[in-house]
């Protein structure tokens, strides 16, 4: 399979790159999670959250008081992207497992370093190994690990159906979702919720996708009535339940749809596919209906990057039947609309389509961008555009994903020129990701560090055991799976003081 870079999902067509996904938070002292136990002894915990609304470009509460939301994505836990959370191998990666299971694993590792990174499956880059290998590496074993290598399922993608996949193969429908419960249970919990507000943050945007809310095998046509599974909605509302404890709002996003609204798992085919267009809203009708009655949500994100779109006609009037369907159960949360990376302005006045409570949202992800005055000149951009559609329309927006991903001192510059922008102009936002583990095999084999997250590193000596979906049984995936947690994992202390000092301007 050719190589993929992460999340390379199109932006706006006029600028130069991809405009997409964040990073986000940890706590106050960027080095250690809250403790539990003082936590459970604190009588100062926050009143319950009142339920929000649109009054115009502004989100307020119930007092009518205006509330700017802040937050991060909770990326990887109920829509499985693998090279956030490091279940298993990237390619090199994985070629070095299979070199160390022939006992040629030195040479191995060496050979890749000079062939260069590879997510994705390669053959050619299998190629560029073996030339680069020490000539006195056993041909047997190297034939034996390059084969062993192609063998594996890849799942190193930001698509949850791989690992889905591969795991139903090996264990099926029951082990797959033992397997997955397990890192659910484990990568976020209450400790993630009351981290992101020691640090000031209100807001956690939790992406999902439709597969973890149905039961049965991912290979089975969708039809309807549609056959919910309750360990997620179980899920869903533990994290709700966590929200309400530490004063956090949750906008809840559909990543994928049935048919899929965008190419993450293949070719989307929701907007011409009627029966996959009738399973969506029966989704979010049911998701609403569970729901309606929590103020922690903040807002239902009813399709995240909606690019399969033939047309932005298409795009509003698959909105208009979901926002229709969420009204029609009686709840009255905030509904995110995303712009299809068409442009802000390509939105409709929603009081034409007679929609009530709309925030209109992008993700800024600029893979162009070289330096701080790239981002000077697309933050002049932004401004200008947003501001003229954001007063035609009269509506909140929410910059729902975006990070400047670099870890470099001009792109934490940018990081704080964005989020400075944001508040002067009152939008709402939450970065990508909470968490994302910069690859151990990319910081060994090249010394590559990233700012997608802000926990980025198992430490040392903290109990991580990597998953390997290609060899570890079930029993070992959900014992290692369990060591996902936050408590092992040390954040990246200059986005997290950066992420800080946003989360409390004014």
């Amino acid at each position: 399979m050719p190589a993929r870079t992460p999340i390379t999902r199109p932006s706006f067509p006029w600028l130069a790159s991809a405009l997409i996904a964040l990073a986000s938070g940890p706590a106050c002292d960027p080095g250690a999670p809250p403790d539990d136990d003082a936590a459970a002894d604190d009588d100062s915990a926050p009143p319950g959250l009142p339920f929000l609304s649109a009054d115009g470009p502004r989100i307020v509460d119930e007092a009518g008081a205006p509330v700017v939301l802040r937050g991060v994505n909770l990326g990887a836990w109920l829509y499985h992207e693998t090279w956030i959370s490091a279940i298993d191998h990237p390619f090199h990666g994985r070629t070095i497992v299979e070199g160390e299971r022939e006992g040629i694993g030195a040479a191995v590792r060496d050979a890749v370093a000079a062939a260069g990174e590879q997510e994705g499956w390669s053959e050619e880059w299998l190629d560029e190994v073996e030339a680069a290998l020490d000539p006195g590496v056993d041909a047997d074993a190297w034939g034996a690990t390059r084969e062993a290598a192609l063998a594996c399922p890849d799942v190193h993608d930001d698509s949850d159906l791989p690992l889905r996949a591969a795991l139903e193969s090996r264990f099926g429908v029951s082990g797959r979702d033992a397997v997955l419960d397990a890192f659910t249970a484990t990568w976020i919990t209450e400790d993630d919720v009351a981290a992101v507000a020691a640090l000031g943050g209100n807001v956690v945007r939790v992406p999902t996708g439709y597969r973890p809310y149905l039961a049965g095998s991912d290979g089975d046509p969708i039809t309807l009535p549609l056959t919910f599974r309750e360990e997620t909605f179980d899920a869903l509302s533990r994290l709700l339940d966590a929200c309400a404890a530490h004063g956090v709002y949750a906008v809840v996003d559909l990543q994928e749809s049935p048919g899929g609204h965008n190419d993450y798992s293949g070719e989307g085919t929701l907007y011409e596919d009627p029966e996959m267009q009738e399973a969506t809203v029966a989704l979010w009708a049911e998701i609403a209906s569970r729901f309606k009655d929590r103020p922690e949500v903040a807002a239902w994100s009813l399709l995240a990057e909606p690019m399969s779109a033939p047309s932005t006609e298409a795009m509003v009037d698959m909105y208009d039947r979901l926002h229709d369907a969420v009204r029609a159960t009686g709840d009255e949360h905030l509904l995110v609309v995303h712009d299809g990376f068409r442009g802000m302005w390509e939105l409709p006045v929603p009081g034409d389509l007679g929609w009530t409570g709309v925030v209109y949202s992008t993700h800024l992800f600029e893979w162009g961008a070289e330096d701080l005055a790239d981002y000077q000149a697309l933050a002049e951009l932004y401004g200008t555009l947003f501001d003229a559609s954001q007063g035609e329309q009269g509506v909140p927006y929410f910059i729902g994903s975006f990070s400047t991903m670099r870890d470099e001192a001009w792109a934490y510059d940018a990081f704080d020129l964005l989020t400075g922008l944001f508040a002067e102009r009152g939008w709402s936002w939450s970065m990508w990701t909470w968490k994302r583990v910069d690859d151990p095999w990319d910081r060994e084999l090249w010394g590559s560090r990233t700012a997608w997250g802000v926990y980025r590193d198992f430490e040392d000596g903290s109990g991580w055991e990597r998953a390997d979906v290609c060899h570890d049984s079930q029993e070992e995936l959900v014992r290692k799976l369990g060591t996902y947690g936050l408590a092992g994992m040390a954040p990246n202390a200059e986005l997290s003081q950066r992420l800080s000092a946003a989360f409390l301007a004014p």
